[in-house]
């Protein structure tokens, strides 16, 4: 992944650049970027503090779109980093595991707030309130909008095919 992530020739990355291509991974919707998603919130990625909080938000945005297994990793690498010693990396994990939905890591959510500053507690708060009312049929309405775009690809396959013959 390094090399579509900004790579300079000296080889460190521009943090600026491993952002945007992390939530472009994120938006592919597709659980096999999740590996790289994963290694680049890894402690050993580096930059740490500038790249580590986009991929916490990049799987956060993916968590919705997976299922079995790989939503459970997810979940599992996010948790894993509300333990990690940079600050941003940890708040970035939370925010990711409420924007996910992730309802399962209400523990881990709890023991992460008890660490925090009164303040961030209020806000932690104020999100997992959206997390308990739930999302509102929204997973549905995603797939159903998924499936009308497949859909509408094919119909404009068609018709380039049938212009196509025409001409």
């Amino acid at each position: 992944i390094a090399g579509h992530l900004g790579q300079k020739r000296d080889g460190n990355a521009h943090p600026f650049a491993r952002a945007g291509a992390l939530r472009a991974l994120a938006a592919t919707r597709r659980s096999e970027v999740l590996d790289d998603l994963v290694a680049m919130l890894a402690p050993a990625a580096a930059p740490s503090w500038a790249v580590r909080p986009h991929a916490a938000g990049a799987i956060g945005a993916l968590l919705r779109q997976l299922e079995g297994r790989a939503k459970e990793r997810a979940r599992e690498a996010l948790v894993d980093a509300l333990r990690d010693e940079v600050p941003r990396v940890r708040a970035a994990a939370a925010a990711a595991l409420v924007a996910g939905k992730a309802r399962e890591a209400g523990a881990a959510l709890d023991a992460y707030r008890t660490t925090l500053p009164f303040q961030d507690q209020v806000r932690l708060d104020r999100q997992r309130r959206g997390l308990a009312r739930g999302d509102g049929g929204l997973r549905d309405a995603e797939k159903r909008i998924e499936k009308l775009e497949d859909q509408l690809r094919r119909l404009e396959d068609q018709l380039r095919q049938v212009e196509a013959r025409r001409d």
